[in-house]
This record gives C-alpha cells, sequence and structure tokens, in this order.
C-alpha cells in the first residue's frame, strides 16, 4: 500500500514528466514552424503572384490577399460604446503558460 508521501512522490512525478513532455514537444512544434516558413519562403520566390505553375508536380498558385481591420480600441475614442455595442462580440479563451 502506497504511503501519502509515495502518493504524493508518483503524482509530482507524473505532472513533471507531464510538463517535460509538453515543453519538448512544443520545441519541436517551433522547429516545424520555422521550417515550414522556410519552404513556403522558398516556394513563394519562384512562383508569381496571381499565376499558376506546375511546382515538384504540383499545381501551385499564389495569391494576394487583402484583409481590412478594424480598430475596436480607436473606435471607442470617437464612437459611443452605445453605437458600438450592436457590433462588438465578446470571446473568452484560456491561455497556458510554462515558465
Amino acid at each position: 500500500m502506497l504511503l501519502a508521501e509515495d502518493l504524493a512522490l508518483e503524482v509530482f512525478n507524473n505532472e513533471k514528466q507531464t510538463i517535460e513532455e509538453y515543453l519538448a514537444l512544443k520545441e519541436q512544434a517551433a522547429q516545424i514552424e520555422a521550417k515550414l516558413k522556410a519552404i513556403k519562403r522558398t516556394i513563394e520566390e519562384t512562383v508569381s503572384v496571381g499565376s499558376a505553375c506546375a511546382y515538384g508536380g504540383y499545381k501551385v498558385t499564389l495569391s494576394e490577399c487583402i484583409r481590412e481591420n478594424f480598430s475596436l480600441k480607436a473606435a471607442r475614442f470617437t464612437v459611443p460604446a452605445e453605437v458600438l455595442a450592436p457590433f462588438v462580440t465578446l470571446t473568452t479563451y484560456t491561455q497556458l503558460r510554462v515558465k
């Protein structure tokens, strides 16, 4: 039968192992992301915007996209809150930080 101290140590080791695995996977993901960005840059340097071409047996297109952003922070200084209210939605999310 496990003593309370042994149980606490086992839980701690499992938690430590979980965090260490999380951090290792996060590092691997960062390395993969960096490699993906480098490959993407290489492809983008080869393909012209607005055209399609054969690249390694694949049809590749490079399109320019335009995104409009609305600055809610700036709008709050110039537009009354009651006017903005119908256009504002709040999103809740969680954020995990491990140091």
